[in-house]
C-alpha cells in the first residue's frame, strides 16, 4: 500500500499542484496570525487551529483524488452547521491525546500511538456527517488497525531522512574553508523542508485515508497492493530436447535453470544445487 500510495502522490505532485501548495501556506500563515491576534484569547486561537488544520486535510484529500482545489474551499467548513461538529470533533480528539500523554512513563509510547490510532478523525468528521464529533476517534481507531505500523515508518522514512541531511551537512560544515558552502546548503535544506515537507506529508496522510476506505468498502480492492504473482512453468512439450546436464530446478515452481545459477528467474526462489539434474 505505502509504495501505492507514494506512487499517487507524485503523480500529484506532476501536475504542479502551486494552488494546493499556496493553500497549505495560507493556512499556515492565518494560524500563525491567529496565534498572535488572539493571544490573550487562547481558546479562539485553539479553535481556529483545529479549524484549519481540519480543512487543510480536507483538501489534500481532494487533491489526492484528483480533483481541482481552490483557495475558498479553506474555508468551506467554516459554515455555521459544519464547524461546531468540526471543532468539537478536533478539541475531543486532542484532549484524549493530551490525556495519555499525561501517563507516566507508558505516556511516551501510549501518546505517540493514539496519535496515528487518531489520525483518520479530520477526515472522518468532514466527509461523514452521520458520525457524532466524540465517536470519530473510535470510528478512526478501528479503521487504522493494521494500517499505524505502515503510517509511522513513512514518517520515520521522511523526517529520519531529513534529519540525516541536517546532521551531515552540519558536520560537513566543519571542515575549513567549506564550511560557508555546507551551511548555504544546511539553510537550503531546512527551506525545502519548511515549504514541502507539509505538502507531501498531507498528501500522504490523506492517500492512507481514501486507500483505507477503498478497502473497507470493498475486501478485493487490497489486492492491488500485492506483488504480482510469478508466472506458472510450463513444462516442455513432448518430444522437445530435454534439458542439457547439470542443470537443477527450482523446487517451487519447476523452471530450470544453470548449475550456477543462485535463484529462480521465474520466482526468485533461492537455489541451493539440491535438484541438480
Amino acid at each position: 500500500m505505502v509504495s501505492w500510495i507514494c506512487r499517487n502522490v507524485r503523480s500529484v505532485l506532476q501536475t504542479k499542484p502551486w494552488r494546493l501548495w499556496g493553500v497549505s501556506l495560507l493556512a499556515g500563515l492565518l494560524t500563525w496570525l491567529g496565534g498572535i491576534g488572539f493571544v490573550g484569547v487562547p481558546a479562539v486561537a485553539f479553535c481556529l487551529d483545529l479549524a484549519l488544520t481540519g480543512s487543510l486535510a480536507l483538501l489534500f484529500l481532494e487533491a489526492y483524488r484528483g480533483n481541482a482545489v481552490e483557495s475558498r474551499d479553506l474555508f468551506t467548513p467554516f459554515r455555521r452547521e459544519q464547524l461546531p461538529h468540526l471543532v468539537g470533533g478536533m478539541a475531543w480528539m486532542s484532549l484524549w491525546v493530551f490525556l495519555w500523554f499525561l501517563i507516566p512513563v507508558a505516556g511516551l509510547v501510549l501518546g505517540p500511538m493514539k496519535l496515528y490510532a487518531y489520525r483518520f478523525t479530520p477526515y472522518i468528521l468532514l466527509t461523514r456527517p452521520d458520525v457524532k464529533a466524540t465517536e470519530a476517534i473510535q470510528v478512526s481507531a478501528r479503521e487504522t488497525q493494521g494500517y499505524r505500523g505502515k503510517m509511522f515508518l513513512v514518517d520515520l522514512l521522511i523526517y529520519g531522512a531529513l534529519i540525516l541531511a541536517a546532521l551531515l551537512l552540519t558536520g560537513l560544515a566543519q571542515i575549513p574553508w567549506m564550511g560557508p558552502l555546507f551551511y548555504t546548503l544546511l539553510v537550503v535544506v531546512v527551506l525545502l523542508a519548511v515549504f514541502l515537507i507539509p505538502l507531501f506529508t498531507g498528501l500522504i496522510r490523506a492517500g492512507f485515508y481514501d486507500e483505507v476506505q477503498h478497502c473497507l468498502e470493498d475486501p478485493s480492492y487490497s489486492t492491488r497492493f500485492a506483488p504480482p504473482t510469478p508466472p506458472a512453468y510450463t513444462p516442455p512439450a513432448a518430444g522437445q530436447q530435454p534439458p542439457q546436464p547439470g542443470t537443477q530446478y527450482c523446487p517451487i515452481c519447476g523452471q530450470p535453470a544453470p548449475k550456477a545459477a543462485r535463484f529462480c528467474n521465474n520466482c526468485g526462489t533461492k537455489l541451493d544445487g539440491s535438484t541438480l539434474g
